[in-house]
């Protein structure tokens, strides 16, 4: 996610859902996660080593995303069942998130969300400053209630689609 204001000429980049910031300054902010969070994800990561899985994820701080983008239906639901098989006992012991998206499922940190972004950047800038808010992901997801009424402009790109104006 992308957030510009009319003050600097460098974006404010967030990243992971939140967790991950790049300020204007170029400094990069990534909370420490817990032992309880790493354990999890490093039980993830094993059950995708059993299933021989790994070649479909994509490891970032905080979470793996388990992708099936350009799979038959059948297959990607095989997938997401030998996935899940393991990760929902996994999110629920260690307090991860699974989040279902277009074309995968992610188990990660629940420290944070793209809304917890969007309203620490709008409480660190002047009510008045212009800005733009730019994401990839859906006008239901937790980014566009405090995006809304708070936003110059509100785009996002669902499904790595066309990006376009929010309603609201």
């Amino acid at each position: 996610m992308c957030c510009i204001s009319q003050y600097s000429s460098t974006p404010e980049i967030w990243g992971i859902h939140g967790l991950q910031r790049m300020k204007t300054d170029e400094s990069t902010v990534m909370p420490r996660l817990d032992q309880k969070t790493l354990n999890g994800l490093l039980d993830a990561d094993r059950w995708l080593g059993y299933q021989q899985l790994r070649h479909n994820a994509e490891f970032k701080a905080g979470s793996i995303a388990i992708h099936w983008r350009g799979m038959s239906e059948e297959d990607a639901e095989d997938l997401r069942a030998r996935v899940l098989l393991g990760w929902r006992s996994i999110a629920e012991y260690s307090g991860l998130d699974l989040l279902d998206f277009d074309g995968g499922i992610e188990i990660r940190a629940s420290l944070a969300d793209k809304g917890d972004a969007v309203r620490t950047f709008l409480s660190e800038i002047s009510p008045d400053t212009r800005r733009l808010f730019w994401a990839m992901t859906s006008p239901t997801n937790p980014l566009f209630g405090p995006c809304r009424g708070a936003a110059s402009a509100c785009w996002f790109a669902p499904g790595g689609g066309r990006p376009r104006r929010s309603s609201g």
